[in-house]
């Protein structure tokens, strides 16, 4: 049977796919690569972004991004919510999770107590909507974990490239979450994530490519535009299935079964 796999995390409406959108969802299908989300980042990319996961029937999540917070308004939450319900009429729903969202402390000079206000009305938004979240996080997974905690979030959803300690990953895999690992898993000097990713268990794992983001080591040609793509991530499950000393296919059946239960679909088989 052929190895079946679920892109968790990608941004293939940015422009950059543009000209080759058609041919590498084509190709994606090719390689098993049967199911996708395009995850969302600001307002002004939302209606594209739906369109594109219609049209190639994918997936899409869609929120605020902590980058892009001073491009949104009070009026982005009722088109949020109207884009929501208006999917959710439709025989396919293509809106399933609400993100990515969350916190991003990286920079010291962030305003974090206006992160911190739009994630906790994610977390309202999807609560109401009984909708998973895609999180985003850089140095702040304890607060995300105590924003989800104080919201009583019960509805899981997805860490985004994780790369959190062992103790942080059990507290996200108790509130329902999945973690997703994709391209930084395959430079060889993340030690750190590789140990993690062997004493993580079965259940906890999904792909991603966060294309066109995330460069894989593998991809040598600098110059390559985009810098990453969706079709790679046979080759990162490969990656990630020798760090576990693990069949591919297993892995990548584990990982789809996954990425099924956190965003609570249906998968057609």
């Amino acid at each position: 049977m052929p190895i079946e796999f679920f892109d968790s995390h990608n941004h293939l409406d940015f422009i950059c796919f543009n000209k080759e959108r058609r041919q590498l969802v084509d190709n994606c299908y090719a390689r098993g690569i049967l199911f996708q989300l395009i995850s969302g980042v600001k307002p002004a990319s939302w209606v594209n972004q739906l369109n594109i996961a219609r049209n190639y029937q994918l997936y899409a999540a869609l929120g605020f991004h902590p980058y892009f917070l001073d491009q949104a308004n009070e009026n982005d939450w009722l088109i949020l919510q109207q884009l929501i319900t208006n999917d959710h009429k439709l025989p396919r729903q293509t809106i399933i999770a609400i993100g990515e969202c969350g916190l991003d402390f990286w920079d010291k000079q962030t305003d974090r107590h206006k992160q911190i206000l739009f994630f906790q009305r994610q977390i309202d938004l999807a609560k109401s909507n009984q909708m998973p979240l895609i999180l985003h996080c850089r140095k702040a997974w304890d607060e995300i974990t105590s924003q989800l905690v104080k919201k009583d979030f019960h509805h899981g959803g997805i860490a985004h490239a994780f790369a959190g300690s062992l103790q942080q990953a059990h507290k996200l895999l108790d509130l329902g979450f999945k973690l997703g690992f994709g391209g930084a898993v395959t430079h060889p000097r993340a030690n750190r994530l590789r140990t993690l990713l062997k004493q993580l268990p079965d259940h906890a794992i999904v792909l991603e490519t966060d294309a066109p983001d995330m460069r894989p080591a593998f991809i040598n040609n600098l110059d390559t535009t985009p810098n990453n793509s969706p079709l790679y991530l046979p080759e990162i499950a490969a990656v990630i299935a020798a760090i576990r000393q693990q069949p591919l296919a297993e892995l990548a059946e584990n990982c789809l079964q996954n990425t099924q239960s956190a965003l609570k679909l249906q998968l057609p088989s």
